[in-house]
């Protein structure tokens, strides 16, 4: 028989898991078949592992759980689908759930057929209505047909559920993927250009000119004061932090094309209590990008569940342009922590969003792509936790006017603003 088709070779899989479990081996099963013995063992273990997660899937569900806090891992998904969800960040079915079609593929290493298979996997769990057909063109249909069909968030999906806390308690960061549209971006990056070339010394560049930050936009443009207090950021923070929050520090990190600039592994929970004499680590950041972030232009990494371990011992290292020293960490407390934890770095298309605690250990690199990359990053604090004793200018970290953010209607971040 021809095992051509699609079908075919669902037959030819499963007639393979048969023999094998009647004890015949590799070698004979692949002369049989016209396959190699290694071929053979991986379409063998790729179905005992698709098996497996298909009965932990039941069993969540028979459970009655959230079925958006399993891990990606669980959906059985063939390894070219699986490896380009890692590579972007995407480790929870919440967060899967969450991304359209077009959202998929500009992941790196999800095509249209990896993008059917995830929308198949996802019906399955009852979080996707119509996963559509077969044929190499049908995720593009539907990549099409989500850009016209998607809609922002309810007020409803502006606060966190509990699988999301959880999994932000566990792991110290939430990824986001997609929160705010291109389109939405589009006029906060236009304005972050403007920005650039101010001559103010909230915008800081290195000796060589280089720029590194943009700091306190809230006071010199309309529109980043208003994404400052958005139904989508300030929801999801106050989820976490409670209803009074403010606005501890607000800052565009620049990684210009072919730059040098990079952040040495820090939390930043320790230069907030040195540097500004807050009392408690309770603030978190986010980060919000302005641009797709990818391997190359110097995302951010994080050591999940580090957050675990409180504000660790650190010594001052000077940054190029700034205002203030960065408290590091010393490379053997890194060593110590991502051997115990390993490493991530969310990636995506611009408009995604990663929530993080203050003391989550984290660091990035220079962008070694021809592209610049902005990243806004948010810096939630509860007002019962104010600064006490500010060291550092107003627009590097908020020393007074401590009054709760407010949010504003659920519009587009840059149209808004007018």
């Amino acid at each position: 028989m021809n095992y051509a088709g699609k079908e075919d070779r669902e037959i030819r899989d499963e007639k393979i898991v048969e023999m094998r479990a009647k004890g015949i081996t590799c070698a004979e099963i692949g002369r049989q078949f016209g396959l190699t013995r290694a071929r053979v063992s991986q379409i063998y273990e790729q179905r005992q592992l698709a098996a497996e997660s298909r009965r932990r899937l039941e069993k969540a569900m028979k459970a009655g759980g959230d079925r958006s806090s399993l891990r990606v891992d669980d959906l059985g998904l063939s390894g070219r689908s699986a490896n380009g969800l890692k590579r972007g960040g995407v480790i929870h079915v919440g967060d899967l759930a969450r991304m359209s079609a077009a959202d998929l593929l500009r992941l790196k290493g999800v095509g249209r057929t990896s993008v059917d298979e995830i929308e198949r996997a996802l019906a399955g769990m009852g979080l996707r209505s119509n996963p559509g057909g077969g044929g190499p063109g049908a995720g593009g249909r539907r990549a099409r047909a989500g850009r016209r069909r998607r809609r922002r968030p309810d007020e409803a999906a502006m606060r966190l559920s509990e699988s999301q806390l959880e999994r932000f308690r566990d792991d110290g960061y939430l990824f986001l993927p997609g929160l705010f549209s291109a389109a939405e971006m589009a006029p906060l990056r236009r304005e972050m250009e403007r920005i650039a070339g101010l001559e103010r010394e909230e915008v800081l560049r290195d000796e060589a000119g280089e720029l590194r930050l943009a700091m306190g936009m809230q006071d010199y443009s309309p529109i980043y004061d208003r994404l400052l207090r958005h139904p989508r950021l300030l929801g999801p923070a106050q989820s976490i932090l409670g209803p009074e929050i403010y606005a501890h520090q607000f800052k565009i990190v620049a990684k210009e094309p072919f730059g040098k600039l990079d952040w040495p592994w820090h939390q930043d929970a320790a230069s907030w209590r040195a540097y500004d004499g807050m009392p408690e680590p309770l603030a978190m950041n986010y980060a919000v990008f302005l641009d797709e972030v990818t391997e190359f232009n110097g995302p951010i990494a994080f050591i999940p569940g580090s957050h675990r371990d409180g504000v660790l011992d650190g010594g001052d290292t000077p940054l190029p342009g700034g205002k203030s020293p960065l408290r590091t960490l010393p490379r053997e407390t890194v060593a110590k922590l991502a051997g115990e934890r390993g490493i991530v770095a969310p990636k995506g298309p611009a408009g995604s969003a990663v929530f993080f605690s203050g003391c989550l250990a984290h660091a990035s690199g220079p962008n070694i792509g021809p592209w610049t990359r902005y990243i806004v990053y948010i810096t939630y604090n509860p007002v019962s936790n104010a600064i006490a004793r500010p060291t550092r200018p107003d627009y590097y970290a908020r020393r007074s006017g401590f009054a709760p953010l407010e949010p504003l209607a659920d519009a587009r971040p840059g149209s808004a603003a007018a």
